[in-house]
């Protein structure tokens, strides 16, 4: 209870709804007045909430803000689609896998850098390589030991601006506005490359034992978005 206190002080001076489930809490900041708040279970409030990947403390690092794109080579003869735990480069007709594991993930305004651990078969012997995507006006590069080219992704370059975050979110995750639109625009720039706008959900999710934050957005591209932004135990902001 006494967890529970300090979340709902942290979030806001009104009503917040709190659940606990498996050790992790979901905060909701108040509804509109004059609006009803439908009553929803715990188990369903469970079932809504993302996914952290964060339940397991030794978890392995991902590459979520690039994962599901496609990019091309200069030439534009082959091209490389990022998946999770998986590169497949296509090229001439055929179809090239390298499984991974990343560690030693960075991201920051100019781009992102890993440590991965490739194999071409799943299990099977794998060799160390560095990976690094830079971002450049328009566009970014990804570059990789374990592939036969560099690949070029075309974006937007335009920054994600926050809507609706304030000192609530930005008191219990640590970070400020900029932080947060710093990691979906990275996310965006691949994704979608046409939203401008972030609106905030008003909803946190708490896991105590792996110390993970999470919060989701909701871009204003044709699609409606929803991107979730986890903040780990170290402090780290990724959009995915």
């Amino acid at each position: 209870m006494e967890k529970k206190s300090k979340v709902m002080a942290a979030l806001a001076a009104g009503a917040v709804a709190l659940i606990v489930a498996s050790g992790a809490v979901r905060c909701a900041m108040p509804a509109t007045e004059g609006q009803g708040a439908p009553e929803t279970t715990a188990q369903e409030q469970q079932e809504q909430a993302p996914q952290t990947g964060g339940e397991d403390e030794g978890a392995t690092a991902t590459l979520a803000s690039i994962e599901g794109t496609t990019w091309k080579s200069a030439d534009g003869a082959a091209t490389l689609d990022v998946l999770p735990g998986v590169l497949i480069e296509s090229e001439g007709g055929t179809d090239s896998l390298s499984n991974f594991e990343a560690s030693d993930v960075t991201e920051s305004a100019l781009g992102l850098t890993a440590t991965l651990s490739v194999s071409k078969e799943k299990g099977g012997e794998a060799r160390e390589c560095a990976l690094a995507v830079v971002k450049g006006q328009g566009s970014m590069r990804l570059t990789c030991d374990a592939l036969s080219h560099d690949y070029v992704l075309e974006t937007s370059g335009a920054q994600i601006t926050v809507e609706g975050a304030g000192e609530e979110l930005e008191g219990l995750f640590g970070k400020d506005a900029a932080d947060f639109a710093q990691a979906l625009s990275f996310w965006a720039q691949a994704r979608s490359p046409y939203a401008t706008k972030a609106t905030w959900s008003g909803e946190v999710w708490l896991d105590y034992s792996s110390g993970t934050k999470v919060t989701t957005f909701e871009l204003d591209d044709a699609a409606g978005s929803v991107v979730s932004v986890t903040c780990d135990a170290s402090g780290k902001l990724v959009a995915s």
